[in-house]
């Protein structure tokens, strides 16, 4: 929080004084200190989910304070738009594995006021393709991280458009399942772990996993998932750190060959914030909104 919002030559300067970076949480105390800084600065409640999981908190470096959360796990099997635009196919993705080069930003969060007055979740989003983010992912999965996607909750109008990192790829089919209320929910998850043990610890360790076990819970139960998707098309995006990425996703290139793009070098992404964060800051000044 600014030491005085409505002093705005002040407020400009804190702004511009800002050094945000990202602390990996590879502890267990972080990971519990992310969930709980998680549940009390959004309105969206929050699911851990099974597979893969990377967690890290956007800090400024000059004070000390958090700026913003970022949460990535094992992207989404299937996506229409992104598939389209990617021109990938199931032997790409599954057979190949090339879904593990992939992450779902599940978690893109600003604190407030920055997140409204200074566009702060575009600047958490942009630290989400950073090299600290990117070492960690290779580190822990062996897999290099070529792409990131996201989705909005309301279309394709929200904080990700304008962005230099992340293309603007349309509109999802709304095919999510609906996850039941969590009395419901956790006793039932717990019930298919039992049944099956070999299939769910196989199920939790691919892409998508909450939804294997929502689909596999819906069999079992005799519901035809079709009936309880939500319905809400989430504007996607996708965020590709390489200039060949497409290529290697699509598996017409090695590993080897790969071109990182020169915008997810050095601290290009910041300075393309900062400028916006003092056109949003002043024009909140001067209308009062």
């Amino acid at each position: 929080f600014p030491t005085d919002i409505y002093n705005k030559e002040r407020t400009i300067k804190e702004i511009l004084l800002l050094e945000p970076y990202v602390e990996i949480c590879d502890t267990k105390e972080k990971v519990s200190q992310w969930v709980d800084i998680r549940k009390m600065i959004h309105t969206m409640s929050y699911d851990s989910s099974s597979g893969r999981n990377l967690k890290g908190i956007v800090k400024d470096r000059v004070t000390g304070k958090i700026l913003g959360l970022i949460g990535l796990s094992s992207d989404v099997t299937s996506l229409g738009v992104r598939d389209s635009w990617i021109g990938w196919s199931k032997e790409d993705k599954f057979v190949r594995g090339k879904l593990n080069n992939t992450a779902i930003a599940s978690s893109i969060v600003s604190v407030q006021p920055l997140g409204y007055n200074m566009l702060g979740g575009k600047l958490i989003a942009l630290m989400c393709t950073t090299e600290p983010i990117r070492s960690e992912w290779k580190s822990r999965y062996d897999n290099t991280l070529v792409g990131i996607t996201t989705t909005s909750l309301y279309g394709i109008h929200s904080q990700y458009n304008g962005l230099p990192n992340f293309k603007t790829l349309g509109e999802s089919k709304g095919m999510i399942s609906i996850k039941p209320d969590d009395k419901v929910y956790v006793p039932l998850h717990h019930w298919i772990k039992e049944l099956d043990p070999i299939w769910y610890e196989k199920a939790s360790n691919t892409t998508g996993p909450k939804q294997n076990v929502l689909n596999r819970l819906f069999k079992e139960c005799g519901i035809n998932p079709k009936k309880y998707n939500h319905g809400f098309q989430r504007g996607v995006y996708f965020a590709p750190m390489y200039e060949n990425g497409k290529e290697f996703l699509c598996s017409k290139i090695d590993e080897s060959e790969l071109v990182l793009k020169p915008a997810y070098t050095g601290d290009k992404h910041i300075l393309w914030w900062k400028d916006r964060a003092v056109k949003r800051y002043s024009k909140c000044i001067v209308t009062g909104k």
